[in-house]
């Protein structure tokens, strides 16, 4: 499960000038103020899933090396890079914990897959390792889009029904350590590779992704004990303002804001299709970064003053999104190019 095809796609796609910048295969970084891209890696392998340490100061990514892609880090000028998992597997989606100890991360495993492979075999695995490289270690069988809470003591994540393409039937939070596993929602989930569950900022609250039974995608808010379970609107991928009183939708027709109580609903990216657009908050909430078709763009809540920045990769890679990541202060954006 390499990134050929995806390659292919975001050499191809987009169309402004932003988007000639050609796909390298490494991470970037662009100053929201305008200017060239500039690359913080130059390896052979392509590198991708960037994710920014809370403090500001480390980018976690994934190197696509033979024999397993392996999680990396490096300063946040690209100095210091250095490989930080070592298990076998395929390792996908890097994300710190909010104290910047350790990170979790998902594992392709084909063990389904012997002694003879049959359709949708493989699964993913998530697990955790200490951000100096010890502790490396399984936390969940068959389980996708590990989010840490707000306080770093518990964790939420997907099952991932077995031969399946990424499919979810329950919704759990778990220990940091992920014992103590309780669900909170069960029910279909298909594509829930494309909508990974997320906390909101008081981190009393989950919104993720459902499916109704005619196969249409649905975002549903719920207290993180289970309790208040309701819908938000059709759509993928939902993204909490930093406030915490609206969220950032994929739908068919382009990625809308929608406030949770009174408001306007509004329109600021354009459809991404299948590669999907990554709605990714500013920290202080004046700005939306999105990939869609190839291309790294700002808008604001409100859909104007959009601004295209670089070309990218897409949103989707390897089957999981690789979002970008704004520095604290909001002045620049990593992402996968």
């Amino acid at each position: 499960m390499r990134l050929v095809a995806v390659a292919l796609l975001a050499l191809t796609l987009g169309g402004s000038a932003a988007a000639y910048d050609p796909y390298t295969g490494d991470i970037y970084v662009v100053s929201v103020a305008g200017g060239p891209r500039h690359a913080l890696t130059d390896a052979v392998e392509q590198e991708y899933f960037p994710a920014l340490s809370p403090n500001g100061r480390r980018l976690a990514y994934v190197r696509d090396a033979e024999p397993d892609p392996q999680v990396w880090l490096m300063n946040a000028d690209g100095s210091g890079q250095h490989q930080l998992s070592f298990s076998a597997g395929e390792k996908l989606r890097p994300l710190w914990s909010p104290n910047g100890q350790r990170l979790a991360f998902m594992v392709w495993n084909r063990s389904l897959c012997e002694p003879e492979i049959v359709l949708w075999c493989p699964s993913t695995d998530v697990w955790t390792v200490n951000a100096d490289g010890s502790g490396e270690r399984k936390l969940v069988d068959h389980a996708m889009q590990p989010a840490w809470s707000r306080d770093g003591r518990r964790l939420l994540f997907q099952d991932f029904e077995p031969y399946t393409p990424t499919t979810a039937r329950t919704l759990k939070v778990a220990r940091a350590d992920g014992s103590g596993a309780r669900t909170i929602f069960s029910g279909a989930m298909e594509q829930a590779f494309r909508s990974p569950p997320a906390w909101s900022p008081d981190g009393k609250r989950i919104a993720f992704g459902t499916t109704t039974p005619g196969l249409q995608h649905r975002v549903l808010l719920v207290n993180a004990d289970g309790t208040g379970r309701r819908r938000v609107a059709a759509g993928l991928y939902a993204a909490w303002a930093p406030g915490g009183r609206s969220i950032a939708i994929e739908q068919d027709t382009g990625v809308f804001i929608r406030p949770l109580a009174t408001g306007r609903v509004r329109r600021v990216g354009e459809p991404a299709g299948f590669g999907g657009s990554c709605p990714t908050w500013s920290p202080d909430g004046k700005r939306i970064a999105l990939l869609t078709s190839a291309n790294l763009s700002i808008v604001r809540p409100d859909g104007r003053g959009r601004k295209q920045l670089a070309g990218a990769a897409l949103c989707l890679l390897n089957m999981f999104p690789s979002p970008p990541a704004w520095s604290r202060d909001g002045k620049r954006i990593y992402f996968a190019g």
